[in-house]
């Protein structure tokens, strides 16, 4: 059995709106349903909520399980607050909740990829032209994910990020998330810096193809860039008079290849 814990309790500050941001609207829906859309074929679900918890209950209804995060403290503290619904289950997918485009297809693949290769985490990636604003992934004894803000300039000239998309074995994690500490320039506890805590031979790295697909909305320029695509991407499929019924209408199939196990 397979959990899934959605991180939808940040207000989005740079979204410059008094509404919670995975409710922003894209292409008419919020941007939460996506993901919730895309991970559907999880047998248990746990949205962590936060920044208008009730408005975003609201339109998740009965479809998963809520987990209060009372305070913003970052992504580690938010998932320490989902763990009791999912503790018991071998491995649990993790992502944002402000990832519309990420498809069930890449997250069944990364599942798969990460049960069969018995990894304690998997981390989805993506090579970026212009990586600024993104955690770079870094191999070196050990492997690790650098946020920007605490990126030394050598680290920041690495173009392989973090996604945000994860899998975790569940077994010891609890423990490895309770000693993160807030010791870094945003005072906050960051999820990526359990990776380190890892064996580097049990820590996977895939990577994503398509950058776009797991592309993150911050703020209302790249929300209306993301709208911009979309629309693309579906004249440019209406005109192929292809039948994918895929909700975005895709050019290309999305393609996902391993990284490498390092």
């Amino acid at each position: 059995m397979i959990g899934c814990v959605i991180f939808a309790a940040g207000k989005g500050k740079r979204m410059k709106s008094a509404k919670a941001k995975v409710l922003h609207p894209l292409m008419g829906k919020p941007m939460l349903e996506y993901v919730l859309e895309a991970t559907s074929f999880c047998e248990k679900r746990v949205v962590v909520v936060g920044c208008q918890a009730d408005k975003v209950i609201g339109l998740i209804g009965e479809r998963t399980k809520i987990a209060i995060q009372k305070e913003q403290l970052g992504t580690a503290d938010a998932l320490i607050s989902a763990m009791p619904f999912v503790s018991s289950l071998s491995d649990i997918l993790v992502l944002p909740g402000d990832v519309p485009l990420i498809k069930r297809e890449t997250l069944i693949s990364l599942i798969n990829t990460h049960k069969k290769k018995d990894s304690l985490c998997t981390i989805l990636s993506v090579r970026k032209n212009d990586p600024a604003c993104y955690g770079r992934i870094i191999i070196g004894d050990r492997v690790k994910i650098t946020e920007e803000k605490d990126a030394n300039p050598s680290e920041k000239k690495e173009n392989l990020v973090n996604t945000g998309i994860y899998c975790f074995k569940t077994q010891g994690l609890l423990e490895k998330l309770k000693k993160i500490d807030s010791k870094n320039k945003q005072q906050e506890y960051y999820l990526t810096d359990v990776i380190e805590m890892f064996e580097k031979e049990r820590v996977l790295v895939i990577e994503c193809e398509d950058e776009i697909e797991v592309s993150g909305i911050n703020d209302r320029f790249e929300l209306s860039k993301i709208e911009e695509i979309v629309r693309k991407r579906q004249e440019d499929r209406k005109d192929e008079k292809d039948t994918d019924n895929s909700p975005f209408f895709w050019n290309r199939s999305l393609a996902v290849s391993e990284w490498g196990q390092v």
